[in-house]
């Protein structure tokens, strides 16, 4: 599994910004309590900051297709970017949205976020903790090391369907979706159906008595 850990403007300060609302541990101690989590259950983490909405939105659409995931704390931007909404929107990818205070408890302006509606969950209140909830829960979605998905079944081309191989044995191969459960069915083709032949008689051999009938 790999993952990008996206923080939005201003929280490359923590550690210096307002400690008592969002604790004294730096940026690159969060990222590196996760790294180690990440490595204990063999996930790739992958970390990008910038106070540039553009850079954001520039990072965020180059992680298509490359990452499992997104868990993201876009500070400010989280209350005022309807550009950032739509990016994640785009991206088709699960998305956990992270916050250090509690929004909802704090100044008016700070409890809405345009992201959330986008997002698989949303993690505030908790500091630094809530990244590594965040993390758990996509590790906890994960698909157990050495499990084999198997493929979904495909139906068969009208073409395929209508195309009927006859086997070496007289008898015709029913085409169909295949199973592992059940054995492929096999018809019998007219030519197999045919009775056999009686064989013929030599000339002038008295012909085979007939057995008697039974009246009921």
């Amino acid at each position: 599994m790999h993952l990008l850990v996206v923080n939005g403007p201003n929280l490359n300060l923590l550690g210096s910004r307002e400690p008592h609302l969002y604790g004294a541990r730096t940026l690159a101690d969060i990222e590196a309590e996760l790294a180690a989590l990440a490595a204990r259950h063999a996930a790739r983490l992958s970390f990008f900051q910038s106070n540039h909405e553009g850079e954001l939105l520039d990072r965020l659409q180059a992680a298509r297709g490359k990452v499992d995931g997104i868990i993201i704390n876009p500070g400010g931007l989280g209350h005022t970017s309807v550009c950032l909404r739509d990016c994640l929107a785009a991206l088709g990818l699960p998305v956990i949205e992270v916050h250090l205070t509690n929004i909802h408890a704090r100044e008016e302006f700070r409890r809405t976020s345009l992201i959330s509606g986008v997002c698989r969950a949303v993690i505030c209140g908790l500091g630094p903790l809530g990244y590594r909830h965040a993390l758990e829960a996509f590790l906890a979605s994960a698909p157990a090391a050495g499990t084999k998905v198997a493929p979904a079944a495909r139906p068969l081309p009208a073409s395929a369907a209508r195309s009927v191989p006859r086997s070496p044995g007289g008898t015709k191969a029913r085409s169909g979706p295949s199973s592992t459960s059940q054995p492929p069915v096999l018809a019998p083709s007219s030519s197999a159906r045919r009775p056999a032949a009686s064989p013929s008689l030599p000339a002038g051999a008295p012909p085979s008595p007939r057995s008697p009938r039974r009246r009921n």
